[in-house]
């Protein structure tokens, strides 16, 4: 199998998990929940990877090179939202607080 077969392969199994965990009303589970964070955070970072090296690499003739530019940049803001928006929050469940900003890691402070 090719490389990108394999990679939409993991698109298609993050998206199915997705898809059961928020079709399936399992009682507790939200946007918040672990499973459905860490699937998002693949989902995101897998695609986002995807298209800035799918272009980049194997280019296409139907898209002028701006396009495959403009392209790349939506894969960028993906793997961002998903270092900065998903990543957090899946080390704030471990009580781990990360600050994406400065790159701040440190264990979260017990509150009394």
């Amino acid at each position: 199998m090719k490389v990108y077969v394999i990679v939409l392969l993991l698109l298609k199994i993050s998206m199915i998990i997705q898809i059961a965990l928020i079709f399936g009303g399992l009682e507790g589970f939200n946007e918040n929940h672990l499973v459905y964070l860490i699937s998002d955070l693949l989902f995101k970072t897998i695609l986002g990877l995807f298209l800035i090296f799918f272009f980049y690499i194997n280019g296409s003739s139907n898209f002028d090179t701006w396009d495959e530019v403009f392209i790349g940049f939506g894969g960028v803001l993906l793997v961002f939202d998903a270092f900065y928006n998903v990543f957090p929050k899946i080390l704030k469940k471990f009580d781990i607080y990360f600050n994406p900003y400065t790159f701040y890691l440190s264990k979260v402070p017990e509150t009394k």
